[in-house]
């Protein structure tokens, strides 16, 4: 079962604090800056704390330390499957992801939730994904039209960010070593 960018957040958020609002996990979202480059809103979490909770991976359980006005809102904690997806969802995010994609950002906003050891692997998986991926569209590139300048450059443009997120990603390892 695929989950969307909103409820991978939302899994690391519940996993890091347990027993969270929705509300909390809004203000959250907010002080680290996540709508800035993962698109969740507001309506997001609620829909995404909703289809969560349907799907078995986190539970609610009413928040009776409420203290301020409006209705009483629910705690969440994740379940065991929920932690199961999540770690899923944080190697496949850490390890098999495109250049620009969101999901590696989220990925790495919960790696802490990873052992040690695992992050360096994951990251290593990373760089030989990466440069599969530019072999991959480089031969591709040949391919194709070559009098067209655009082609050539979305094709130039791709390959770059390739570089640049593999780059990126030896520094990481770097970093944890």
């Amino acid at each position: 079962m695929n989950i969307t960018n909103s409820e991978f957040i939302l899994l690391i958020l519940i996993s890091e604090n347990e027993e969270i609002s929705g509300y909390k996990i809004n203000i959250l979202i907010e002080k680290y800056g996540y709508r800035e480059w993962a698109g969740i809103g507001s309506t997001s979490i609620y829909k995404g704390l909703k289809k969560l909770e349907s799907n078995g991976f986190v539970e609610s359980s009413l928040d009776i330390t409420k203290t301020t006005k409006g209705p009483i809102g629910k705690k969440y904690i994740v379940t065991k499957s929920g932690q199961k997806k999540l770690q899923e969802e944080l190697k496949s995010g850490l390890s098999k992801t495109r250049e620009h994609n969101p999901r590696f950002k989220i990925a790495f906003s919960g790696i802490d939730l990873l052992q040690y050891d695992q992050i360096c692997k994951l990251l290593k998986k990373r760089i030989l994904f990466l440069n599969s991926e530019y072999k991959r569209l480089d031969r591709k590139k040949e391919l194709v039209e070559h009098n067209i300048l655009k082609v050539r450059m979305l094709f130039e443009h791709s390959l770059q960010a390739i570089k640049s997120e593999s780059k990126f990603t030896s520094y990481l390892i770097k970093q944890y070593n």
